[in-house]
C-alpha cells in the first residue's frame, strides 16, 4: 500500500482526533457481511471504507431513522412503505443528512451470483417529488463521445465494439465550484441514471 501512505496516514491521523459518528443504513443490495444457509458474504468495499469513520447501523424498522443518526445512507431501497417514506422525509426537513444512491437496474448484484429474480429500479416512493426532482427509472445515460471500448466475441465477429452507457466522465463534466468534485479527473460511470429538477425547485444541478 505504498501508493495509499498518505491517505493511510491522514485516516489514522483523523481517528485519532475523531470518534466515529453513526450511520444508518436502509438498502435492499446485500452488501453488507452475512451468513445464510451455511454461505457467508463479505462485505462490499465501499462499506468498509464508509466503517473506517462511521459505526453503520442497518435500518428495519421506522424507530431505526432517528435523530441520533449522522447520516441516512439510502443504497437502492425495494417497496418502501409509505410510513418509511414518511418518516425519511420527516429525517431531512428536520436537518438530517441524506445521502441516497438511484439506480434503473443494480447490474453488480450479477457479480453475486445468479439472480432468481430481474432486476428492478430504485424504489422511492414520493420522495424523488418532494425532494425536488424527477427520478426516470427507465432510462440511463448514454454517451457516444466519452463511450469506452469493450471486447465482443460472437459467433461470426470478433473484435471490439464502442459501449455507449459505459463511460468515462473527465474533469470537464464535473463542477469545480463543488468542493467535493474539485479534484475528481476521471470517473467510470456504467448505466447512470437521470435525474431532472422541477419547476421552481431551488436544488442545485
Amino acid at each position: 500500500r505504498a501508493n495509499l501512505l498518505e491517505q493511510d496516514l491522514t485516516e489514522n491521523i483523523y481517528l485519532l482526533e475523531y470518534k466515529k459518528k453513526k450511520a444508518g443504513l436502509l438498502t435492499s443490495l446485500p452488501i453488507l457481511a452475512s451468513f445464510n444457509e451455511g454461505v457467508s458474504a463479505q462485505s462490499w468495499q465501499i462499506v468498509d471504507e464508509i466503517s473506517k469513520f462511521y459505526n453503520i447501523k442497518k435500518i428495519t424498522k421506522l424507530s431505526d431513522i432517528s435523530s441520533d443518526l449522522d447520516v441516512l445512507i439510502l443504497a437502492h431501497p425495494k417497496e418502501m412503505t409509505k410510513d418509511m417514506e414518511d418518516a425519511i422525509y420527516n429525517y431531512s426537513i428536520n436537518g438530517g443528512k441524506i445521502l441516497a444512491f438511484f439506480d434503473v437496474a443494480p447490474e453488480a448484484l450479477y457479480l453475486t451470483g445468479p439472480q432468481k429474480e430481474l432486476l428492478h429500479q430504485s424504489m422511492y416512493g414520493n420522495l424523488p417529488q418532494k425532494w425536488g426532482f424527477k427520478f426516470f427509472d427507465n432510462y440511463v445515460v448514454a454517451d457516444l463521445d466519452y463511450s469506452s471500448q469493450v471486447s465482443v466475441q460472437e459467433e461470426n465477429y470478433s473484435g471490439t465494439t464502442q459501449d455507449l452507457i459505459q463511460f468515462f466522465v473527465t474533469d470537464k463534466g464535473f463542477y469545480s465550484d463543488i468542493p467535493e468534485m474539485r479534484n475528481l479527473k476521471r470517473m467510470l460511470m456504467t448505466s447512470a441514471s437521470i435525474f431532472k429538477p422541477l419547476e421552481n425547485s431551488d436544488l442545485y444541478f
